[in-house]
């Protein structure tokens, strides 16, 4: 039986890199394999979803207790006996159970970079995050792991050292999308609009945690300034992070009740994409958002910050605006694109690139199948 470890899992619920680790349990998943994942945190959800899929949940001390966490996935690798060990992560100073892999001599070892930055308001925190993440890319990353694969070539700058990039053991690999799960419907964009009681409104969406990353502040001035063109409109973020308290006092100080809807995290994320009228993502940096091809995918038109990889466009109908422009300026791109035949954009490009049928033989091929 092939043994493999995987890390890491949040909680299963609205993570675009926990429905992509979910996502390939789903397809490599069979009796002859036993599959671990590795977490900070048991939520209980995710673990009785595991368990019927006879996944494993281990959970492991944060990234706060570094001597603690690099202990434990000791244990945990060596009890395990593992033939791969996959990491899915975002920073290098996250790399400790590459090197915890590499010590117990795990012959296959997979890191994954989703990311391009570090997700901190402080500058500081930004700054010695930064200097650490360059410091252990090149003595743990680049020395540990034997696979280095990547959601686009800028996530993969971020993560690897440059001999990785130039290297046949460097691979970029789309996000994988359930394609027919965002096929643009009428009748399900009907259904919702008259659900969330918003069917004479223009409706802007962004999906993704409330963080530094996300740049959620803007996205409420995006809101403002929107509202105060055309009070038809409606922005509608999706998600829960670091910042929502934050932002949800925002909202309610500049009285946007009417303006700006907080979401929360769901599970209809899908069916939301149908009702909306356009998709903004002003992320401050991105590796290759997933929501960004789901969006369009669904028939959306995109306006997405110009930090975010070129990879991210499927068609013409993704455009890229300066977050250094105005809030102003985002909401008047925003109300010149709101009118088009959502029906008409040719997935073929989308399936054929991010489906992720297409995508099982990239898959089987970082686990071995």
């Amino acid at each position: 039986m092939k043994k493999i470890l995987i890390g890491y899992l949040i909680d299963g619920k609205n993570s675009g890199i926990d429905n992509y680790i979910l996502n390939i349990i789903d397809q490599i998943k069979n009796d002859n394999v036993k599959i671990d994942c590795l977490t900070n945190h048991i939520d209980n959800e995710l673990k009785s979803r595991l368990d019927k899929l006879g996944v494993g949940l281990l959970e492991i001390p944060t990234l706060k207790h570094p001597y603690s966490h690099y202990c434990a996935m000791k244990a945990i690798i060596r009890k395990g006996k593992y033939d791969i060990a996959y990491f899915n992560i975002s920073e290098a100073f996250n790399s400790l159970g590459l090197l915890a892999a590499h010590r117990c001599d795990v012959k296959k070892i997979v890191v994954h970079s989703h990311s391009s930055g570090v997700n901190s308001h402080s500058k500081t925190v930004r700054y010695i995050k930064t200097f650490c993440h360059t410091i252990m890319k090149h003595l743990i990353v680049g020395r540990c792991a034997t696979d280095f694969y990547t959601c686009s070539y800028v996530a993969g700058e971020w993560m690897f050292p440059k001999n990785v990039l130039s290297s046949q053991k460097f691979h970029i690999m789309n996000n994988a999308v359930k394609v027919e799960r965002f096929k643009f419907s009428e009748e399900i964009r009907h259904k919702k609009r008259v659900e969330l009681d918003l069917e004479n409104r223009i409706i802007i969406g962004q999906v993704g945690a409330f963080s530094y990353q996300k740049n959620s502040e803007f996205v409420v001035d995006i809101a403002e300034a929107l509202h105060r063109k055309n009070p038809k409109t409606m922005v509608l973020m999706i998600g829960t992070g670091s910042d929502f308290d934050e932002i949800n006092k925002r909202v309610k100080e500049r009285k946007l009740e009417n303006a700006v809807r907080l979401m929360g995290s769901r599970k209809d994320v899908n069916e939301l994409m149908q009702a909306m009228d356009i998709f903004i993502l002003p992320s401050r940096f991105e590796g290759l958002p997933i929501v960004a091809i789901e969006a369009q995918v669904s028939g959306l038109k995109v306006i997405i910050s110009d930090r975010i990889s070129k990879e991210t466009a499927l068609s013409e109908r993704c455009k890229f605006l300066s977050i250094s422009e105005s809030a102003d300026k985002w909401a008047e791109a925003i109300l010149s694109n709101i009118y088009y035949d959502r029906d008409s954009l040719n997935l073929s490009e989308c399936k054929y690139c991010f489906d992720v049928v297409q995508q099982n033989n990239a898959i089987k091929e970082i686990f071995n199948f």
